[in-house]
């Protein structure tokens, strides 16, 4: 196997990690406003889904960076990313043209997480590479 076969997990592991990261340092940060954002989509318990979203987003965004149980953390990732995606970034609900810029913005976000999604499924079918805690492990 290349050094190049061998790095490229670990650097997409990285990527898809730091998104799932960032979030959640950025909820923390600005928890009184992100639970205020909820709340306006009208889910219930805003404060609940907010702790909930940032320990999915902390805890599996460690294990794929590090490469532990990869394929678990990737798949609730990936579980976790459509239901957000869906939820938040619900672009048909856009429909006056006077809504535009709005209802393009929402699309892109969503186009981009399903993007971030179909990298999550790859890690998922394929495992976090040689590079990783589960390999180390003998996964």
């Amino acid at each position: 196997m290349s050094l190049g076969e061998r790095l490229a997990p670990v650097f997409g592991r990285g990527l898809l990690a730091l998104i799932f990261l960032l979030a959640s340092y950025l909820k923390i940060v600005n928890w009184d406003t992100t639970v205020t954002m909820l709340a306006a989509h009208k889910l219930p318990v805003p404060a609940f889904l907010l702790a909930a979203a940032l320990l999915t987003e902390l805890l599996c965004g460690v294990a794929v960076f590090i490469g532990f149980r990869t394929k678990m953390a990737a798949l609730i990732l990936f579980l976790y990313t459509l239901t957000v995606n869906y939820v938040l970034h619900d672009f048909w609900t856009y429909t006056d043209p006077a809504q535009l810029q709005r209802f393009a913005l929402e699309l892109q976000l969503f186009v981009k997480n399903m993007a971030i999604a179909g990298g999550l499924l790859l890690l998922v079918g394929h495992g976090a590479g040689e590079w990783s805690w589960d390999s180390w492990r003998g996964e």
